[in-house]
């Protein structure tokens, strides 16, 4: 569970009520692909949203929420900002990003990396498909850490992935 270390301390003061996983492009879409299976693992709502709406409606959002930033490349402005607006009201923040020590790092209470290397093509097929892997195996590892599922059906599931 090394994926999720520092989130899991975060699970051990809060009870979670929902997530939100925000970013945009091919991040927003490997939230929204995602997204389904997240909730009926963890049996809780999880929301995909366009950093923007996120900025919008932060006052609304539950102080048991935790909001999840994406950015392949840990430089978009909008989902720093996202961050930043729900992490001033006490919110739970988690940055998911491919880069290392990058921006989006310094402006979460967590970090999750996407383990994709570099990516030689203007699209960004392999980016897309390891954000998918690594919030799915985030997920799976969420889910057995709150017991929702054992260590068992989490090695199932995973190896399903692979």
């Amino acid at each position: 569970m090394v994926l999720v270390k520092q989130f899991i301390l975060h699970l051990s003061e809060k009870k979670i009520s929902e997530i939100y996983l925000t970013g945009s492009g091919s991040s927003y879409n490997a939230a929204v692909a995602v997204a389904d299976f997240a909730k009926k693992l963890l049996g809780i709502r999880v929301t995909p949203v366009y950093p923007v709406m996120l900025i919008e409606d932060y006052e609304l959002i539950s102080k048991s929420a935790v909001v999840t930033g994406i950015s392949q490349q840990g430089t978009s402005a909008a989902v720093i900002k996202a961050l930043d607006d729900v992490r001033e009201r006490g919110i739970v923040t988690i940055s998911m990003t491919g880069e290392y020590d990058t921006e989006i790092t310094r402006h979460a209470d967590a970090n999750i990396y996407i383990e994709c290397g570099y990516e030689d093509a203007g699209a960004t097929t392999k980016g897309f498909t390891e954000t998918v892997v690594t919030l799915m195996i985030w997920m799976i590892d969420t889910a057995e850490s709150i017991g929702r599922i054992t260590d068992k059906e989490a090695k199932k599931k995973k190896k399903r992935i692979d």
